[in-house]
């Protein structure tokens, strides 16, 4: 294998890894700080919910419009795997 090629799918992993630690991270965040396993859980859905829909929509786009095309635009800008840059958390008094 060539070098660039192990760092590619090493940094690919390490982006993997990181993006999953959110799902475990951000509801446990506003677990601890609110106490209110309903505001958890809300989270836990909206932090969800993107995945959910690309992941719906990624079948029948692939039937129509083929593999390769599907695959330039939905793994280039990696829509469903990018957090937004800057969320800024209200404080908990606004939860």
């Amino acid at each position: 294998m060539r070098r660039g090629f192990v760092a590619l799918l090493a940094a690919e992993a390490i982006s993997i890894f990181g993006s999953r630690m959110t799902f475990v991270a951000v509801p446990w965040l506003v677990l601890v700080t609110t106490g209110s396993a309903t505001r958890t859980g809300v989270v836990a859905f909206a932090e969800m919910l993107p995945y959910v829909l690309v992941s719906a929509a990624g079948g029948p786009w692939v039937d129509r419009f083929g593999p390769a095309r599907t695959s330039v635009v939905m793994v280039s800008p990696r829509l469903n795997d990018q957090p937004l840059p800057s969320t800024p958390l209200p404080p908990s008094s606004m939860l």
